[in-house]
């Protein structure tokens, strides 16, 4: 046993001479000895001024508020310092649990430096990593080496980290992992606090789970409640939705986000856009509720349509998963061929078509279309069916102060390549037309009634009228036509309100 005791001590001086002398850490000014409170072999030596205790055995020691144990010690009384290895545990404070195979201590300055499988653990945490430096007078830990935190469910991966002790706060730096039974999340910068478990970010952060992926750089997310806010240009991925905020609130167990400030939702396989300042979305169902005047965008054609309301609201139905999306108060549409205003509107991409409900007007190039509600059918984008529902009135201008009008309880208008070819008017069908000669000059004025008729159109202009039952026509010079007559009851020629370009919604 002398023997080994002997080359124990030998050892250590090599040592000691090689890394505790080299390492020489800031004084703090306050000095107290580390106390020896037990050991079961003990000797020392004297090398040129420096007394050196060797300790063997169930050590312990202390040093203010530290308590130390292993299986053996170097202490340099001399200089206040500790080589300890072998079962190495340092208890800081009564709420601070190191454990490792090394240690360098250093009395002077209260700071220890561990080595190989070091973990630290304060009850709420715990830390693993081949090196850690701790600070007992800031109870500050850090690794540059890799390290992982276990904090409740989470387990957290990054090469370096900080961990600060008075306030719970562990900041990881470099290859960030975050793994978790709901979400796995990897960032560059991460702020930890293991009492809240929070987490706040400082870079582009990735966050999976669910079904959707998030993408952030700014932000904190409660990793137990499953509640967060992102900041500037994050993303809510959801299959083929994508939902862009500058400040989005998230609750991942409802699958619930709030945006603040300015959002885009894309809706990739329907082609639509959706962007306003306010909303609420849900996943399920791809629910979106968005309000301030936001706009809708299609642009799955070249000639894209725009929309806006003080309302949006778009959603997918589960028996069929198709888009359908909800406008309300003051519709307003705009596309080339194409301007429309409403009260309300509802589209499905289930059978294309637009609904506009409550005073709606509807216009293509020189013709005006009202009625109490209005249907567009469309195929690929294209209308190809106008439906008019109760007190339908189409108006359409031939030159200045002269209008084609048709009246009806009901008319179908049948389109083809985007041109009205002809439509049917049912129920009270009334219309007034102007007939031209070959040079444009107008002849005179068509006024017929019936309950049935037919109206073709050729040029965008009103061409043939066929009545089906007992028709009233009659034909008026334009010369004697009074300004009475130009006109059918309840003209009500709108162009004012019309959008002029995507601007004007």
């Amino acid at each position: 046993m002398k023997n080994m005791l002997n080359l124990f001590q030998h050892i250590f001086l090599i040592v000691i001479c090689t890394t505790i002398y080299a390492q020489t850490p800031t004084n703090t000014g306050e000095k107290k000895e580390i106390e020896i409170l037990n050991s079961d072999k003990l000797s020392y030596t004297n090398t040129n001024g420096y007394e050196v205790q060797y300790l063997v055995g169930n050590v312990k020691l202390k040093h203010i508020n530290t308590y130390i144990e292993c299986d053996s010690a170097v202490v340099m009384k001399s200089v206040n310092k500790i080589y300890a290895f072998g079962n190495v545990y340092i208890n800081h404070n009564g709420n601070i649990d190191i454990h490792s195979d090394q240690l360098y201590y250093f009395g002077d300055t209260k700071t220890a430096e561990l080595k190989q499988n070091v973990t630290l653990s304060d009850g709420k945490m715990r830390l693993e990593a081949p090196e850690v430096r701790y600070d007992m007078n800031s109870s500050i830990g850090t690794y540059n080496n890799s390290g992982t935190v276990f904090s409740d469910e989470s387990v957290i991966k990054s090469q370096k980290g900080t961990y600060y002790n008075n306030t719970s706060d562990i900041f990881f730096r470099d290859n960030v992992v975050v793994t978790n039974p709901k979400f796995t999340l990897t960032s560059d910068t991460l702020q930890y606090n293991s009492s809240s478990d929070k987490a706040t970010f400082y870079s582009l952060t990735e966050i999976k789970g669910n079904g959707s992926t998030i993408l952030c750089y700014t932000g904190h997310y409660d990793t137990k409640r499953g509640l967060a806010d992102f900041g500037y240009n994050t993303k809510i991925i959801n299959e083929s939705q994508t939902l862009y905020g500058d400040s989005i609130y998230y609750d991942r167990n409802l699958e619930y986000a709030k945006t603040f400030k300015h959002f885009t939702m894309v809706d990739d396989s329907n082609k639509v856009m959706i962007i306003g300042t306010r909303a609420n979305y849900k996943e399920e169902n791809k629910y979106l509720f968005a309000f301030q005047r936001p706009l809708l965008i299609n642009y799955s054609d070249a000639d894209t349509l725009y929309l806006r309301a003080d309302t949006l609201i778009s959603y997918n139905k589960e028996i069929s998963d198709k888009r359908f999306f909800t406008a309300y108060r003051n519709v307003r549409m705009y596309r080339k061929d194409l301007q429309a205003r409403s009260d309300s509107l509802y589209y499905s991409f289930e059978d294309s078509t637009f609904r506009m409900f409550y005073k709606p007007i509807l216009w293509s190039d020189e013709m005006q279309s009202t009625a109490d509600t209005i249907f567009i059918l469309t195929k690929k984008n294209k209308a190809y069916q106008l439906h008019y529902y109760s007190n339908a009135y189409i108006i359409m201008q031939t030159v200045k102060n002269y209008f084609d009008q048709i009246k009806g309880n009901k008319i179908i208008g049948y389109l083809k390549e985007n041109e009205l070819e002809y439509m049917d008017v049912k129920g009270s069908a009334e219309s007034l037309y102007y007939g031209k000669n070959d040079n444009n000059k107008i002849l005179g004025q068509n006024n017929a009634t019936s309950s049935y008729m037919k109206i073709y159109f050729s040029d965008k202009k009103v061409d043939i009228v066929k009545f089906i039952n007992k028709p009233i026509a009659i034909f008026t010079p334009i010369r004697q036509v009074t300004e009475e007559q130009k006109l059918l009851k309840n003209f009500n020629w709108q162009e004012s309100l019309r959008p002029k370009n995507k601007d004007d919604l």
